[in-house]
């Protein structure tokens, strides 16, 4: 899975929440989430802070928020995801190491695909 995939999969979550009520955000879902890797390994392979930019807003703490969308990640886990946990405003996401392996094998598929790789 990649950054882009995850935030694609984390705005998926947020919408899904206000739909069921759970969340309420007045100016909507935002259309990315920004995933980056953390600077500690052992807060997992990514991490975003979209609970702390939106918790106030959802008319929650950023905890809360994050738990909520940890909670609906770990139902939607796949065979990328190892974990997914929330850490006072941040959430946080491991990968299985197939994963990895699988993204760089679709990145060199489409690189070929171009022609730029042998």
């Amino acid at each position: 899975m990649t950054p882009e995939q995850l935030s694609s999969t984390i705005v998926d979550v947020l919408q899904a929440l206000v739909d069921d009520g759970a969340v309420s955000l007045p100016d909507g879902v935002p259309t990315t989430v920004v995933v980056e890797r953390p600077r500690s390994k052992e807060h997992g392979d990514y991490a975003t802070n979209v609970a702390l930019q939106l918790g106030k807003k959802a008319g929650t703490n950023p905890r809360a928020l994050a738990e909520l969308v940890a909670e609906r990640l770990r139902t939607r886990m796949d065979e990328a995801f190892s974990a997914v946990w929330a850490r006072a405003d941040t959430l946080s996401v491991s990968l299985r190491r197939g994963a990895f392996v699988l993204a760089l094998e679709r990145v060199a598929e489409a690189i070929s695909a171009r022609g730029l790789f042998p």
